[in-house]
C-alpha cells in the first residue's frame, strides 16, 4: 500500500553507470521500497522523524510544482525527479547522486513501464475508494488496461490529477 500510495510514478532509476557501458535502469519504487524496508528493521525514532519530516516537505513541494506544471510533461518530469531523488536521500538523511534517464527510454512492457500500470491502477483504485466510489466503478479500473498506454501518456494521466 505505501508504494501506491506515493505520489509519484515509477521513474527509471539509473543503477549503473560505467565508463564505456551503456547505462543500466531500475525502477524507482523498487529502491524505496528496499529503503523502507531497511528503515523499518533499524528503527531508529529519530532518524525516522527526519525522514518523514523531509519526505512530506518534498511531496507538498511535489503538488505545488505538479499545479504549476499543468499539463507540461518537461516540467512534470523534472519534477517527478526532484521529488524522488530528495525521498531517496531522505531514507539515509544524506545527499547522494540520483540520476534518472529520459522518459523516453521506458518502452512499453519493460520493468519501469509495467510498474508504473501498476502503480496507476493502484492509484485510481485509491482515489475512488477515497471519493466513496462504488464498487462497480473499482472493478472497472482492475479490468481496465493501460499497458496499451506510452510511458509518457501514463505520465500525462496522472498529471492531468493535478489541473483539474
Amino acid at each position: 500500500m505505501y508504494m501506491a500510495a506515493l505520489p509519484c510514478p515509477p521513474l527509471p532509476l539509473v543503477i549503473q553507470q560505467q565508463e564505456g557501458h551503456e547505462e543500466c535502469y531500475k525502477n524507482s519504487h523498487d529502491l524505496i521500497a528496499n529503503l523502507l524496508l531497511v528503515v523499518m528493521m533499524h528503527q531508529d525514532a529519530k532518524l525516522n522523524e527526519m525522514r518523514k519530516a523531509k519526505q512530506m516537505d518534498l511531496t507538498r513541494q511535489l503538488l505545488l510544482n505538479l499545479r504549476k506544471a499543468g499539463e507540461n510533461l518537461d516540467k512534470a518530469y523534472t519534477a517527478f525527479s526532484e521529488f524522488t531523488a530528495g525521498y531517496i536521500c531522505a531514507f539515509a538523511n544524506i545527499d547522494v547522486s540520483v540520476h534518472f534517464m529520459p522518459m523516453d527510454h521506458v518502452m512499453k512492457n519493460d520493468s519501469v513501464h509495467k510498474a508504473c500500470c501498476s502503480w496507476h491502477k493502484a492509484q485510481e483504485m485509491i482515489l475512488h475508494k477515497a471519493k466513496g466510489k462504488e464498487d462497480e466503478q473499482q472493478s472497472l479500473i482492475l479490468k481496465s488496461d493501460v499497458s496499451n498506454f506510452s510511458y509518457q501518456e501514463l505520465l500525462m494521466l496522472h498529471c492531468k490529477r493535478f489541473v483539474a
